[in-house]
């Protein structure tokens, strides 16, 4: 679910991405779901607020969520 922008700077928080997860399984069952930025970092234009510093501040926020979500064994 591309549920993390990857065009604003703003870094979601692990409950909100974990909350918006526990939404989607309502309907689907939550290992047919998966985290992900919405289309990825490779978009850049004049004006692109998320730097590279954010971005691996959203990504690290991403894994946490996932590991809360999907515990490693």
């Amino acid at each position: 679910m591309g549920i993390m922008s990857s065009k604003k700077p703003r870094v979601e928080t692990v409950d909100e991405l974990v909350s918006h997860i526990e939404e989607a399984s309502r309907y689907l069952d939550v290992d047919h779901l998966a985290l992900a930025p919405q289309c990825g970092f490779a978009s850049t234009y004049v004006g692109n607020e998320v730097t590279e510093d954010i971005q691996w501040r959203k990504l690290e926020t991403l894994v946490e969520a996932a590991d809360r979500i999907w515990p490693r064994e």
